[in-house]
């Protein structure tokens, strides 16, 4: 009988989270939301990359991979590893690295 009335009182401690967390629940479910349109939006996110890469390289002028990876970064597209690799292969498939000296230029191919 012991365990039951323990287990009682952490129903009734329940019942008074379970209000609490009501209240904390809207920026939760916010959360959880653009935890899924993230996940969801990895192939968005592929497309941006492919898109803001040949938009830099476009313009015309000399990019290193750095300046690729920094430019990325900046417009908040190379935020997780799966960016990072699909990033490495939108470059082996839209583009050329080119080894100038100390330093390897992006090239549209």
């Amino acid at each position: 009988g012991g365990s039951a009335s323990a287990g009682g009182a952490a129903s009734a401690g329940g019942v008074k989270r379970s209000r609490s967390e009501d209240e904390v629940q809207p920026p939760q479910s916010k959360m959880a939301r653009s935890d899924s349109a993230s996940a969801a939006g990895a192939a968005t996110s592929a497309r941006g990359i492919e898109t803001a890469l040949r938009e830099l390289l476009r313009k015309g002028r000399k990019l290193t991979t750095k300046d690729v990876t920094k430019e990325l970064r900046k417009r908040g597209l190379l935020s997780t590893d799966a960016d990072k690799s699909e990033l490495k292969e939108t470059i082996s498939r839209i583009a050329r690295i080119r080894k100038e000296g100390d330093v390897s230029v992006v090239v549209l191919a």
